[in-house]
C-alpha cells in the first residue's frame, strides 16, 4: 500500500565488525563466541534460521572470520586486521566460500564451487556458506550432504529464510540457531547510534518509523536508513516517501474534495495516493478502517498504517466533523455511515477498475439519499 519508493543514493553503513556490536542477538552471539574460544569450530556444521534481513549473513560472516582469524580477540570476535580477516572483507578469501543457492543452487554449480580452490586455502579450516539454503535443488542438497560428510576440514554454514523448505537431512547434520527480529526500542537505539557515528542528522520519529516498518529486521532497517540518508538528513517526510507511506495528506485532500462535492479534484487526489489501483484501494480501506475503529473504540493507540500514524492527532476530529452533515442528510448516525462506507471499500475487488469503484463510492455517499445501497454490486463482488 502506498506509492513507489523514490529513487535515492544509497549510503554505505559499515556492518558490525565485532560480536559485541551485533544488535539484539546477545544469547546467540555468546554461544558462538564460546565455540570460538574453545576452538570447537569443526565439531558440527551450522544452520542460521530467520527471515531475510534479520542479520544471518552478518553473524555468519563474523563467525567465519573468527574461525580463520590469526589472532581473535579475547571475546571471540575476529581481529579484522590479519590477512585472513581482510581477505574475507575484500571478497578474495580461499578459506571463505559464499554460495547463493537462489542463483547457484543446482547440483553442478554446488559441486564446482565447493571443490574450487580448496587446495589454496591457507587457514586451518575452510568455510562454505550457503545463502538462501532452502533454495537448494534436491540433487544439489544431496551433493552438499555427501560433501559435508566427506570433508573433514570444512565447516558448512546454511542461512535459511524458510525452514519449512530446507532439507531435513542437511538440518539434521547442523547445530541450529534461530536469529530473531529485534525489539523496536532496541532497533531505534541502534539506528540512532549508526546515525551519530556517521554524522547523519536525523529526526526521532523517522527512526521509529524505520524500525517499525522493518518489523525488527535489522538488515532491512539499515538498508532503508541508508537510502533515506542518501538524500541528506533523515527526516520523517523523506522516510515516509522512501517507504511509500507518504499518502496520508493526499487521502485527506481526497476526502475534503469529496465532502465539497468536487469529484474531479477528489479523483485526482486519489490517483496521487499510490502507483496503481490496488495500492490506492488498499490505502482507502486502511483509512476508512482506521476511522471506523476510532468511531467505535475511541482514540486508537495502534493505527492501521504508519502512513496514518504520521498524521497529526487533531486530524481525526476534523475528519469526523465532515461526516456529520452527510450522516444527518441520510438520517443516519455518523458511525453507521462511516461503517457502511468502510464495508463498501473493504468489499471492492482489487482487480476492478479503480476509477469505476471510486465513482460508485462517491455517488453512493454524495448523491443517493438513504446512504449506501444494500444489494448485489457487480463492482465490489459481494453485498455492499
Amino acid at each position: 500500500m502506498g506509492s513507489e519508493a523514490t529513487t535515492s543514493t544509497m549510503m554505505e553503513f559499515e556492518r558490525p565488525q565485532d560480536f559485541a556490536t551485533v544488535v539484539g542477538q546477545d544469547s546467540l552471539t555468546e554461544r558462538l563466541r564460546e565455540r570460538i574460544r574453545e576452538r570447537r569450530g569443526l565439531d558440527r556444521h551450522l544452520a542460521f534460521l530467520g527471515p531475510a534481513g534479520v542479520g544471518k549473513r552478518t553473524i555468519a560472516q563474523l563467525y567465519s572470520q573468527a574461525l580463520i582469524c590469526d589472532s581473535p580477540r579475547e571475546n571471540g570476535s575476529p581481529c579484522q586486521a590479519c590477512i585472513e580477516c581482510k581477505s574475507v572483507l575484500e571478497q578474495r578469501s580461499w578459506a571463505y566460500v559464499p554460495i547463493d543457492a537462489a542463483e547457484q543452487g543446482d547440483e553442478e554449480s554446488i559441486r564446482t564451487l565447493v571443490e574450487r580452490d580448496r587446495r589454496l586455502n591457507t587457514a586451518w579450516v575452510r568455510i562454505v556458506l550457503f545463502e538462501n539454503a532452502e533454495r537448494l535443488a534436491p540433487s544439489a542438497a544431496d551433493a552438499a550432504l555427501k560433501t559435508l560428510e566427506r570433508e573433514t576440514g570444512t565447516v558448512f554454514i546454511f542461512l535459511v529464510n524458510d525452514p519449512n523448505t530446507f532439507s531435513g537431512a542437511l538440518r539434521s547434520r547442523c547445530q541450529v540457531f534461530q536469529v530473531r527480529p529485534v525489539e523496536p526500542d532496541m532497533l531505534v537505539r541502534h539506528l540512532v547510534d549508526v546515525c551519530e557515528r556517521n554524522s547523519v542528522a536525523y529526526e526521532g520519529r523517522a527512526m521509529e518509523v524505520i524500525a517499525r516498518a522493518s518489523c525488527g529486521l535489522c538488515g532491512i532497517a539499515l538498508t532503508t536508513l541508508a537510502r533515506v540518508a542518501g538524500r541528506g538528513d533523515v527526516t520523517l517526510i523523506d522516510t515516509l516517501g522512501e517507504l511509500g507511506l507518504a499518502w496520508g495528506p493526499a487521502m485527506l485532500r481526497c476526502w475534503e474534495a469529496i465532502f465539497a462535492g468536487q469529484f474531479d479534484e477528489a479523483i485526482l487526489a486519489f490517483e496521487s495516493i499510490g502507483p496503481d489501483g490496488p495500492n490506492r484501494m488498499r490505502a482507502m480501506q486502511a483509512f476508512l478502517l482506521e476511522l471506523d475503529l476510532r468511531e467505535e473504540l475511541g482514540v486508537r493507540s495502534c493505527p492501521i498504517s504508519l502512513a496514518l500514524e504520521a498524521l497529526p492527532e487533531g486530524t481525526w476530529g476534523r475528519v469526523r466533523e465532515n461526516w456529520e452533515p452527510y450522516a444527518a442528510s441520510h438520517s443516519m448516525k455518523v458511525g453507521d455511515l462511516i461503517h457502511q462506507t468502510c464495508e463498501f471499500w473493504r468489499g471492492a475487488r482489487l482487480d476492478a477498475p479503480w476509477q469505476i469503484v471510486f465513482r460508485r463510492a462517491y455517488e453512493e455517499l454524495v448523491h443517493r439519499p438513504g446512504g449506501p445501497r444494500v444489494g448485489t454490486n457487480p463492482i465490489v463482488g459481494k453485498d455492499s
